[in-house]
């Protein structure tokens, strides 16, 4: 129609090709059309605008975040390190032991060239003046404190066994009083060579008052002081001297009553004190004034307890070993 073309001529055309034109609708359709293709060009710029306002928003949230997001990949690879806790191990305590020599004496005597920590059981037997007397004892040496050697001692039994002239009174007040002395215990800070030479003194019976050079304590050394008021059973010999004789040879508790030559004195055995016998004389009569109700007290060690008599004979020893105001008049009267 632009070049001029009506309506009647194109009609007229397709009448000539017998073909029917669909004027009213092309028509139709073109001027429909327009009106479609606008529709879908509104609707799809309002989805635009929408999914572009999507985006604007998403981005701006994005970023004005804090941190930006990563990939479930990068993620992954940045996931924090795992550290092992490691605690510290705990040392266990070194366990200590005690070498147990049971009964073999020379293997504890080794030991304690070293203050090693060594235990034993001990059984040693004495003739005492004809009484045997065996000991069980328990040793251990518990190491070394401040340089010193600590040496533990416990008396586990005492078995006595006596001669046949012994009186049987005399066996049973001997039995108590060893009886008693079972279960003591005490201990002892040696310097070491001291301590191993001691026990090999033991070893070869060799017990003297001596022994023990060393800082003690416990029941094992307390001995019964004559100051302490006590009750002591003491046997009657009457006026056997040969009776007072064998109780001095185990230093038990007795009584005396000597006269001879114008002399009565009284002699008592008070028992031991440390490792000496105590023994006392107090004259009753006595020819030179001043002498009778005084009193002297003597200490007999053990080994020379079976000949105390001749022991205390010379004027040297009993200076030594006696004392009191009898001794003192004795003593004055030899020098007269």
């Amino acid at each position: 129609m632009a070049n001029g073309w009506q309506t009647q001529d194109i009609e007229g055309c397709f009448n000539v090709a017998n073909l029917s034109a669909p004027i009213e609708q092309d028509l139709n359709l073109s001027t429909k059309a327009p009106i479609k293709i606008w529709k879908i060009i509104i609707a799809s710029l309002v989805a635009l605008a929408i999914i572009g306002g999507g985006v604007y928003f998403a981005t701006q949230k994005l970023f004005n975040s804090k941190e930006v997001p990563k990939l479930p990949n990068e993620q992954a690879q940045q996931l924090p390190e795992e550290t092992v806790s490691s605690t510290p191990t705990q040392e266990l305590p070194v366990a200590v032991t005690t070498l147990d020599c049971k009964q073999d004496f020379d293997c504890f005597i080794q030991a304690s060239q070293n203050c090693k920590l060594v235990k034993v059981n001990y059984t040693a037997t004495i003739d005492l003046f004809g009484v045997k007397q065996t000991t069980e004892s328990f040793f251990e040496i518990k190491g070394n404190e401040a340089g010193k050697c600590n040496f533990y001692l416990r008396t586990e039994k005492i078995d006595l066994a006596f001669p046949a002239s012994v009186p049987p009174e005399v066996i049973s007040q001997q039995k108590d009083m060893y009886k008693k002395l079972e279960g003591r215990a005490g201990s002892c800070e040696f310097i070491t060579s001291d301590l191993t030479a001691m026990l090999t003194r033991w070893k070869q019976g060799n017990f003297s008052a001596g022994d023990l050079p060393a800082k003690c304590q416990g029941t094992y050394f307390k001995q019964p002081s004559l100051g302490e008021k006590q009750e002591v059973n003491y046997a009657d010999c009457g006026s056997s001297d040969l009776c007072f004789s064998d109780y001095v040879k185990t230093c038990a508790p007795a009584k005396v009553i000597i006269s001879n030559q114008g002399l009565t004195y009284i002699e008592t055995i008070e028992g031991y004190e440390g490792s000496d016998c105590i023994l006392t004389l107090v004259y009753t009569k006595f020819p030179v004034p001043g002498f009778v109700g005084e009193k002297m007290t003597c200490k007999v060690p053990k080994s020379n307890l079976a000949n105390f008599k001749d022991y205390l004979q010379g004027e040297k020893t009993m200076k030594q070993s006696c004392e009191g105001p009898l001794i003192d008049l004795i003593i004055q009267m030899g020098a007269e």
